[in-house]
């Protein structure tokens, strides 16, 4: 009489979390080498004699090839 509640439903939900470690202590950052350099200085030319040879230029390529072969040397 007292009580008119259904009785709880027990059950057991076990975690399945997982928790994962990065050894970010170990991470290396090596400034470019020279053949990534040269490379870059490679893409600078040609972007240059694209600029030269297609109609209406592609002077944004330039700027950007440029933007990355500064960048490597900074």
């Amino acid at each position: 009489m007292g009580n008119d509640k259904p009785p709880r439903t027990q059950y057991n939900n076990p975690s399945t979390r997982v928790t994962v470690a990065f050894p970010f202590s170990n991470i290396r950052l090596n400034d470019p080498d020279e053949r990534m350099k040269e490379l870059a200085a490679v893409v600078v030319e040609l972007a240059r004699v694209l600029d030269a040879t297609v109609p209406g230029g592609t002077r944004e390529l330039v700027e950007r090839a440029e933007a990355c072969r500064d960048a490597l040397d900074d």
